[in-house]
């Protein structure tokens, strides 16, 4: 086999392998852009907890509130 044969062989294989990286690339971007959009809609979801969970706190900090309140009024009560 002559040098050039053996050249234009390594070559040949080199483009082959390249194709496989191209492929590979492909591929991989298609995950990459699945995974943004699976990240966008965990976002989404996390920012829907942290807000019901502000208003939960909300809520329970009325609660006690009505609670502090009632027993103020208890003791005005019962104690005259």
């Amino acid at each position: 086999m002559s040098k050039d044969d053996r050249i234009i062989e390594l070559l040949a294989e080199m483009v082959f392998k390249q194709d496989l990286v191209v492929v590979e690339l492909k591929g991989l971007s298609k995950r990459v852009e699945n995974l943004e959009h699976q990240q966008a809609n965990t976002n989404l979801g996390i920012g829907e907890l942290r807000l019901s969970f502000m208003n939960l706190a909300d809520k329970i900090q009325a609660i006690a509130e009505h609670e502090k309140r009632i027993d103020a009024l208890e003791r005005a009560v019962f104690k005259g």
